[in-house]
């Protein structure tokens, strides 16, 4: 076995990285001999496993072979490859600048991107650098947002100012007693799934009077507060227009978005969503 496992190291540090099935025919034995020698090889540290696959395999790699990992590029789903992409260009990325589909994409790819936690104050920010980036050069690339310098302002006492009755909507039924299953309106179907979701609303627009509703909503999560478009509509059937205005509407916010409804997507919007949308818009029902 000892004799085996420096012949597949000696392998893979001439010929990585590579596949399992080239490891079986070097060392000509079958996968499930030269399964076991790559995974004690892996557990001591002296091979590292790839993240993504090709052909349902990962590949395995010596310290210094990272640069060859682009062999995996072509087994990445789309969004993944935009992520690799725009990642390889930039060098490091800023996880709060990027849309949702790139976000979740990022995750994705473990071989290539790499996160940073950067404290900001009391702020924690999550950057992303390429995999061949030392940690040294990411944070000279990363520039933080410059924090504005506070100047003394004369106080000024703030006159009174009648609140449109819309923007406090559903902050209203929060307060209120639950109806009877049967008198439950919109509204508060709205503002039941923000108390159950443990959810801070930062801003809410009424789009159409119980029919429509925005909100821009916080939520706690490990890596600090997250913030969300909610597009709540009040509609038993949805299509792709309504799919893509609750998309352009967290583009233009720069928001993940969440739609929230009491109705159903048609087959069309579901494969539309499926096809165009996945990662970018969540679907919840009320």
């Amino acid at each position: 076995m000892s004799s085996l496992k420096e012949q597949v190291l000696s392998f893979v540090q001439a010929k990585g990285p590579v596949l399992p099935v080239q490891i079986n025919k070097e060392i000509g034995r079958d996968s499930f001999f030269s399964g076991a020698i790559l995974s004690e090889l892996a557990g001591s540290k002296e091979l590292k496993i790839s993240k993504a696959k090709i052909g349902g395999s990962p590949v395995y790699f010596i310290k210094g072979q990272e640069a060859k990992l682009s062999m995996l590029y072509d087994g990445l789903a789309m969004r993944e490859k935009e992520a690799y992409n725009l990642l390889k260009e930039k060098k490091v990325i800023k996880d709060r600048e990027v849309n949702p589909g790139i976000r979740v994409a990022l995750r994705e790819i473990k071989d290539f991107a790499i996160p940073l936690k950067i404290m900001r104050g009391d702020h924690q920010e999550i950057i992303w650098k390429w995999h061949l980036l030392s940690d040294q050069e990411a944070q000279t690339l990363f520039k933080p947002t410059p924090i504005p310098e506070v100047k003394p302002q004369k106080v000024i006492t703030p006159q009174p100012q009648k609140v449109p009755q819309q923007t406090l909507a559903i902050k209203e039924q929060l307060k209120k007693p639950k109806a009877t299953p049967q008198k439950i309106n919109f509204l508060q179907d709205i503002a039941q799934y923000v108390k159950q979701n443990n959810l801070r609303i930062i801003e809410e627009t009424m789009v159409r009077k119980n029919r429509e509703f925005d909100l821009i909503v916080s939520i706690s999560s490990n890596i600090g507060n997250v913030e969300y478009l909610i597009n709540a509509k009040n509609k038993k059937t949805l299509n792709e227009a309504d799919l893509t205005l609750a998309y352009q509407k967290g583009q233009s916010k720069k928001l993940p978005v969440i739609l929230l409804t009491n109705g159903e997507l048609t087959k069309k919007a579901r494969l539309y969503r499926e096809k165009n949308l996945k990662g970018y818009v969540l679907l919840k029902k009320l």
